[in-house]
């Protein structure tokens, strides 16, 4: 049996998410108003600093789809035969693919915290009528995503994200 791949891809999202959030500051640092050798000097290092996460960037993504691999699950049907691993790859595919569909940055999506919270519920529901609302609180209070709350994207408050998320991946 192979050992669970799941905590190594979700230690590898966080460098990656970590990286992509140094970049961001970089990006949106302004020039240090330096004069002359020194402000050419601190202003290459911030570029040599952007290249470095870039390049650390690309390889930990492609450690973690070539090597590690990962669930390509578009729909699962709760709770027939779906285990926690194959819930927890269903909504990282589908949450992932609501923040790319209304370009919200900078969202991390945990397959542990969703493993941990379809585990959780299934061991409080007596009976499967309520599960999917049942997941969908449980979920949102585990913090499945997480990162920095995002500004409002123009369609939807921020406050209203996160939850419009889970609640659109788990229909």
């Amino acid at each position: 049996m192979r050992p669970d791949p799941a905590p190594i891809r979700e230690a590898l999202r966080g460098v990656r998410h970590v990286l992509r959030r140094v970049k961001a500051s970089l990006r949106d640092m302004p020039a240090p108003p330096l004069p002359g050798p020194a402000g050419e000097m601190a202003g290459r290092a911030v570029r040599e600093v952007s290249v470095f996460a870039t390049g650390l960037d690309a390889a930990a993504s492609n450690l973690a789809r070539k090597v590690l691999g990962g669930t390509q699950t578009s729909a699962i049907q709760l709770p027939e035969d779906v285990d926690s691993a194959a819930f927890a790859g269903a909504l990282y595919w589908a949450l992932q693919h609501f923040f790319q569909r209304f370009e919200v940055p900078d969202q991390f999506v945990s397959e542990l915290a969703a493993r941990a919270a379809y585990e959780k519920t299934l061991a409080l529901a007596g009976e499967t009528n309520g599960l999917a609302a049942d997941l969908t609180l449980q979920l949102l209070a585990d913090g499945v995503i997480r990162g920095p709350v995002p500004g409002d994207t123009g369609i939807m408050a921020s406050d209203d994200l996160r939850p419009v998320a889970v609640f659109s991946a788990m229909l």
